[in-house]
């Protein structure tokens, strides 16, 4: 196993000296989750006031409000947020919190592919929103 030699910046008060890879890979996880607690905390703020929020609009606009084309897209808006904040962003802090040493392919798969679905779906949502508001004007 290769050992390389690490500085005090890394090693606090122990004593300095060999150090195996997957030590030196856990105190740079370390350092760059301490610089990250804010992006950490701000995210899973996020994710908590996104939930909540997404939820409410689902119910309010399936069963409070009148049934419209513009209910309906905004419930899927709502559900493709909802998405996200169950998916992508518990994800994205596991990945902020082991940066160097985040090894699970699956899960990096699955964030990539939800933050693209449902920002694609997103944006399409919100084209078909303007389509047909241009229909009911003109």
């Amino acid at each position: 196993m290769a050992s390389i030699n690490i500085s005090r910046r890394f090693l606090g008060n122990r004593r300095a000296g060999p150090v195996d890879n997957d030590s030196l890979g856990q105190l740079l996880n370390d350092e760059m989750a301490t610089l990250m607690v804010p992006a950490t905390v701000f995210i899973s703020l996020l994710m908590v006031l996104g939930f909540v929020g997404n939820l409410f609009v689902c119910y309010y606009y399936t069963f409070q409000s009148k049934r419209s084309t513009n209910s309906f897209f905004i419930v899927i808006l709502a559900v493709y947020d909802l998405i996200v904040c169950s998916i992508s962003m518990p994800t994205e802090i596991a990945d902020i919190e082991l940066f160097y040493t985040f090894e699970n392919n699956v899960a990096c798969q699955i964030l990539r592919f939800v933050n693209y679905f449902a920002g694609i779906a997103s944006i399409l949502t919100l084209v078909a929103i303007a389509t047909d508001r241009f229909k009911r004007i003109c």
